[in-house]
């Protein structure tokens, strides 16, 4: 597995003390067609000026193993995600299937940047689960969920979940438009940057 873990994991603000069950959310049938026309599933809160909770989904036309290389790859993510301005791999643990990521956002440009510390841990090509072990956040965890579209191999229906707690206070707006904006925005960015990798693999005339 590459060293360049999660990419894409926590620098989306969202969050409660409550957690999510990663096994607990199934889109419904209204969720799985808006999905299957290609449109984000979004669910989410937030409360007290720094937290929130979010879940949200998509069908990205790509096996769950190219998904994987691009969510994995920490030094392209602050390419396309919101507000991420450097992602590090502090500790890489391959025979125990974890890595620690340090990752800084800035939320804003009037408030300072924000460190903070997760542990990641992986399922290949299918589960990571993260959580938050030091930095300026008092709680983030969550979970990224890949499975493969039963109906077409080809396609994979990505689910994400996370919880957070700032610990400090944030304007309200900001942390609802990390839930209703940058959170599906992200999951576009994920699924332009799988179309943009997958297609030159192809070779000439495919």
């Amino acid at each position: 597995m590459s060293r360049l873990r999660t990419g894409i994991l926590c620098a989306l603000l969202a969050a409660t003390r409550t957690a999510y069950s990663a096994g607990d959310w199934q889109p419904t049938a209204a969720q799985s067609a808006a999905l299957a026309a290609g449109d984000v599933v979004f669910e989410g809160e937030s409360a007290k000026g720094r937290s929130g909770r979010a879940r949200a989904a998509i069908m990205i036309d790509a096996s769950p193993a190219q998904i994987w290389r691009i969510m994995t790859d920490c030094a392209a993510a602050p390419e396309f995600v919101p507000r991420l301005t450097r992602c590090t791999v502090i500790e890489h643990v391959p025979e125990k299937g974890f890595d620690i990521i340090q990752h800084e956002v800035r939320y804003a440009w009037f408030l300072p940047r924000v460190r903070y510390t997760f542990r990641a841990d992986y399922v290949l090509n299918q589960r990571i689960d993260f959580r938050r072990i030091g930095g300026d956040l008092r709680n983030m965890q969550g979970t990224w969920l890949l499975r493969t579209d039963e109906h077409r191999p080809a396609r994979t229906l990505v689910r994400y979940q996370v919880e957070l707690d700032t610990g400090f206070w944030l304007p309200h707006s900001l942390i609802e438009r990390s839930l209703r904006r940058d959170l599906p925005d992200t999951l576009r960015a994920l699924r332009k940057r799988a179309g943009s990798v997958a297609r030159p693999a192809e070779g000439p005339g495919q």
